[in-house]
């Protein structure tokens, strides 16, 4: 999870971390400093022109959040309390001597609860309420009012809420304050000692053009730079709207392959050796589309007029077509433009410096926790953290 990084300092030293959370211990509340984050885009399902599947990026809707938390995330002073308990059948049921308390979460992460006495935890996509439904139950073991147990969950991709029954007046002499405050929640899927919460701090970023943070996955990504303070551009998005300069390169006994000169119209750079993101079709097989031997897209190097360019070809089914030309392919372009599913490509791009505002963020004492919560997955981090 760490890299291993020490560099020279006083009163603890700096270390290198990186992973798609950051979790260090033994820190001191001082500047973070060289730390980065890379965009990610998720696409889930295999698309097609009859069913596009859109393409999230980290930031979608013009910013995100980067949380710095130390190891506990159970805030007393800032959690909301029902009279409930779990039951067997995941449902929440109301009843006035129990006391469950609820907080926000991020999907697809584990987290260990831990106290004395009565303890068991569930997900909820929603805030919940009396007679709602968990996704998932877990239940430390027999309860002791004086002796430390945890439960560990791992949250769905659909994850909002943690959601824990954590006090039942009748088999409970200690008050609920007593109970709320040897509670802790931490990431993770150990129970630790113990250490008080001291609060999160949520540091905004503001996005331009309320433009996300893109990433294809293994190769390429856009970088959030603090020091530098700037946004490296490196995954380009285009989508067709059927006014394209497009060539017909192939007339197949099932599909029709038509050409776009990618990088002359847009100045940007396609790598015709390495992946894209498509909301229409899966990666290709290069020979089988420009052959029109099946349906895909794919980039590939051509050269017009003696210069070297590159070029997206994409193989389509003349079926779908009201007639085989590039005047009956970019009319299918307009129709799905108008539809709201245009044909959308992310690429790799030659690279732009946006300059940004990136808010400086300070690490906390005891142990300090980066993350940047999303719905679409989890972003690449790294930073120095000052340490013991």
């Amino acid at each position: 999870m760490s890299l291993w990084g020490i560099l020279s300092g006083s009163q603890g030293e700096y270390r290198h971390f990186e992973g798609t959370a950051i979790s260090a211990d033994n820190t001191v509340s001082a500047p973070i400093i060289n730390q980065k984050a890379y965009g990610v885009s998720v696409q889930r399902g295999i698309p097609s022109p009859d069913m596009p599947i859109p393409i999230q990026s980290l930031g979608e809707g013009g910013g995100l959040d980067v949380l710095v938390a130390g190891k506990n995330l159970f805030d007393k002073k800032h959690v909301s309390i029902l009279n409930a308990y779990i039951d067997s059948n995941l449902r929440v049921i109301g009843i006035d001597a129990f006391r469950m308390i609820y907080i926000p979460c991020e999907p697809n992460t584990t987290y260990t609860l831990s106290k004395p006495g009565n303890l068991s935890v569930g997900e909820s996509s929603a805030i919940p309420q009396i007679g709602a439904y968990v996704t998932q139950r877990v239940t430390a073991p027999a309860p002791n009012e004086y002796i430390r147990k945890s439960a560990t969950i791992t949250t769905t991709g659909t994850a909002r809420y943690l959601c824990a029954f954590v006090y039942n007046t009748n088999l409970e002499s200690m008050g609920l304050a007593y109970h709320l405050d040897r509670l802790q929640i931490e990431k993770g899927s150990e129970m630790t000692a113990y250490q008080p919460c001291v609060g999160q701090t949520t540091y905004q970023i503001g996005l331009a053009e309320r433009d996300p943070i893109r990433g294809i996955a293994g190769w390429i990504s856009d970088q959030i730079d603090w020091q530098a303070g700037r946004i490296m551009r490196n995954v380009g998005r285009t989508a067709f709207t059927g006014s394209e300069m497009v060539e017909q390169t192939k007339d197949a006994s099932l599909c029709a392959v038509y050409k776009y000169y990618f990088s002359a119209v847009t100045g940007d750079f396609v790598d015709h050796s390495a992946r894209y993101l498509c909301n229409w079709f899966p990666m290709g097989i290069k020979n089988d589309v420009m052959n029109g031997v099946s349906e895909g897209i794919v980039a590939d190097g051509v050269t017009q007029a003696g210069i070297g360019m590159n070029a997206i070809y994409v193989s389509i089914l003349k079926s779908r077509l009201i007639e085989v030309s590039t005047t009956g392919f970019r009319q299918f372009l307009t129709e799905k433009a108008a539809e709201g599913s245009p044909l959308t490509i992310y690429y790799k791009r030659s690279g732009k410096q946006e300059q940004i505002h990136l808010p400086s963020m300070v690490s906390v004492n005891g142990q300090t926790n980066i993350s940047v919560p999303a719905a679409i997955g989890t972003s690449r981090m790294e930073a120095d953290i000052k340490v013991l």
